[in-house]
């Protein structure tokens, strides 16, 4: 009789994990990511494919799309999950938090190294997995292999800073006009003030690299008009009245500059070697 009541009991957690699942799949499939994580929470049954996936899809999925909280939980899901079918999963988690703490040209050859050695993550991910690696390529200077990986990246999912960075790999590879086109093509699709000012900012970089200081200043003042708290934006404007013989103003915008740096030295010599 005990041995039937705890069968049963193992069928009736069983159903009601099957329930749960079914509950996350259905808020998953209509964008509520973060009730979808609460339900997982209730599961005590952990080490099994069903759980695991579903953690790593949701926190990932929403770590993906900047929350820093999730950011967080992403960090601390457990790195011994041991099942095969988890690993790409685990991998491209792993990959995305390495990208985001890199800081140096071999931080970035690892982000591209762990990538390539991921088999298959859900379709939703593909996009950023090509997104990330490009980005990681452009980190490394190989700007060609970075291209490719972005512009798979955008034919999958549209987004604005695929744009940005085909540009920046362009302007590098000194395709100017190619370059140009790809940041005309954020000012005008951009929603986002922030992309618009990096857009701006680089046509002005195009300008004062060729000497034309006055179309330059347009391009920087676009530039400081949809973004002010970057610093480099105020130096290239002070550098171009500074050119144009406008030294009153010029300081201006130096004063500008190293109240939003704070970094006088540094701000210092960047204003007077560029």
């Amino acid at each position: 009789m005990a041995q039937k009541a705890l069968i049963l009991s193992l069928i009736l957690l069983s159903l009601a994990s099957c329930s749960k699942y079914y509950r996350f799949d259905e808020l998953y499939d209509k964008g509520k990511f973060v009730e979808a994580f609460h339900v997982l929470e209730d599961i005590p049954h952990r080490d099994n494919f069903h759980y695991q996936s579903r953690i790593y899809r949701v926190v990932t999925r929403l770590a993906l799309d900047g929350d820093s909280d999730f950011i967080e939980k992403l960090r601390q899901l457990p790195k011994d999950y041991s099942l095969p079918q988890v690993s790409d999963y685990m991998k491209f988690a792993r990959s995305y938090l390495l990208f985001l703490d890199a800081h140096s040209r071999q931080q970035y050859a690892e982000v591209i190294s762990n990538l390539d050695g991921v088999r298959s993550v859900p379709d939703e991910f593909q996009s950023h997995l090509y997104k990330v690696r490009g980005i990681a390529r452009y980190q490394v200077g190989s700007y060609q292999e970075a291209i490719a990986d972005i512009l798979k990246s955008y034919r999958l999912a549209p987004y604005i800073d695929n744009l940005y960075y085909l540009g920046m790999c362009y302007f590098y590879l000194k395709n100017i006009p190619q370059a140009q086109s790809y940041f005309v093509r954020v000012i005008s699709t951009s929603q986002s003030d922030f992309f618009k000012s990096l857009a701006y900012f680089q046509l002005g970089e195009i300008e004062y690299a060729r000497g034309r200081y006055a179309e330059a200043l347009e391009q920087y003042l676009l530039a400081v008009n949809q973004y002010s708290q970057n610093s480099d934006y105020h130096f290239k404007v002070a550098k171009c009245f500074k050119k144009l013989k406008y030294g009153r103003i010029s300081q201006k915008f130096a004063r500008i500059a190293l109240k939003t740096q704070k970094d006088n030295a540094n701000a210092w010599f960047y204003l007077n070697i560029n």
